[in-house]
């Protein structure tokens, strides 16, 4: 009797114990899938206020496209954007990507869009490893392998080398003046110009700095002096107030925009017959002509078209911004959604992608591998907007070291 109560009690453990465990076994594997359906949180560290912030809104619409065309979700798990404003300033950017990061749970960073601001954002990524893409770097930050920065358009010493380099060897011009914003993004703009002008044989006679706040051209134009050409780069509201004082000065010098393409259609059309002529790089824009173009310009007008509060995308910038957002959805779905630093950097390292724009991938250290193009500002029957003259195919996009430093230290 004895014996068989044991036994029973026994059986009784037994059973309750295989119970409990198939429970914790259901609880954990409910808590597995909660954590499988939490979203993966991409931050986006933009300019929404302050003089770049035109583009804001397109860049954010280019995003949401890109996440549209994967249903919203990588390996069963929805994707979420979360958009704060950096108002181009380089403590506010950083407290921003704290936010992004260390609150909300970004496992990607995108931006900021200015390169100070960039700068100081990768310096506090680099501890935890969080991918950075960003759409331009200096070049500097671009001598280690299989770092966390990635980098779409291209070092912006790479945006002046293809319009310096045309210049000199397409256009045949010998000498140039250079101006620009006094600030990191325009003098590493017009260097690279300089330096692929020098080592095409040309010869830079005069570098004029301007306070970013200048807001009279005046004196500078009084003083520039006669060249073939003139490189140069502002920020937005900068480059129309400059041109508009160029053109009312009567310089007739042809204008070549030393860096990203930074007035967008919509100051083109402001600025018309004075900007007809400007010769100006881009590496995805919406007026670059070929069949991905118009699919994804269709797509646009399909998912915004009823919106008028969202128009066709008219600045580089949204462009760019769909192909980050694409990187960061594309490196997703390699990892099958695991959102490890490590495992997500080296597989979007690895991407070989199609993007409307052509074949897109980086190389080891982060650098983008793309098409790139050299434009000439046209009146198209009214319209002001960037005609292609030159395609340049599967072009690493940093300066080569073999022109960096060619021009002369002015």
């Amino acid at each position: 009797m004895f014996n068989k109560r044991w036994l029973l009690l026994g059986i009784g453990i037994g059973i309750f114990s295989v119970l409990m465990v198939f429970a914790f076994q259901g609880l954990d594997a409910s808590r597995v899938a909660q954590a499988e359906m939490k979203p993966i949180i991409i931050g986006d560290d933009n300019d929404f206020t302050g003089p770049s912030s035109a583009a804001a809104p397109q860049q954010v619409a280019a995003m949401d496209l890109a996440l549209h065309q994967f249903k919203g979700e990588v390996a069963g798990r929805p994707v979420k954007f979360i958009h704060e404003d950096s108002a181009m300033d380089e403590t506010q950017s950083v407290d921003k990507a704290k936010k992004l990061v260390e609150r909300d749970g970004a496992s990607i960073l995108v931006g900021p869009l200015h390169q100070p601001s960039t700068i100081a954002v990768h310096a506090y990524l680099q501890t935890s490893g969080i991918p950075h893409i960003t759409m331009m770097m200096p070049q500097s930050m671009f001598d280690k392998r299989d770092s966390n920065l990635f980098c779409i358009h291209g070092t912006s010493l790479f945006d002046g080398y293809i319009m310096g380099k045309y210049a000199a060897e397409v256009l045949h011009f010998k000498t140039a003046t250079v101006i620009h914003d006094d600030m990191v993004d325009g003098e590493q703009f017009t260097q690279g110009a300089m330096d692929a002008f020098v080592a095409g044989g040309g010869k830079i006679i005069q570098r004029q700095r301007t306070p970013i706040n200048t807001m009279d051209y005046a004196p500078y134009l009084s003083n520039m002096k006669k060249a073939d050409v003139v490189f140069f780069w502002f920020i937005p509201p900068n480059a129309m107030n400059f041109i508009n004082h160029y053109a009312d000065y009567g310089l007739k010098m042809p204008l070549v925009m030393a860096g990203i393409e930074c007035l967008g259609d919509p100051m083109l059309n402001q600025l018309k017959d004075k900007v007809v002529g400007m010769y100006a790089g881009v590496s995805n824009y919406q007026d670059v002509e070929g069949p991905g173009v118009k699919k994804w310009l269709d797509e646009w007008k399909a998912l915004y078209g009823a919106d008028k509060k969202i128009s066709m995308p008219g600045y580089v910038e949204p462009c760019n911004y769909y192909i980050e957002a694409l990187v960061a959805l594309e490196g997703l779905k390699a990892t099958h959604g695991d959102t490890s630093p490590k495992k997500l950097c080296d597989a979007m390292r690895a991407l070989k992608l199609e993007t409307p724009w052509g074949k897109f991938s980086f190389n080891d250290t982060g650098l983008g591998i793309g098409n790139t193009y050299v434009t000439k500002v046209v009146n198209d029957g009214g319209h002001y907007k960037l005609k292609v003259l030159k395609a340049i195919e599967q072009v690493l996009k940093a300066e080569p070291a073999e022109v960096m430093g060619k021009a002369p230290k002015m």
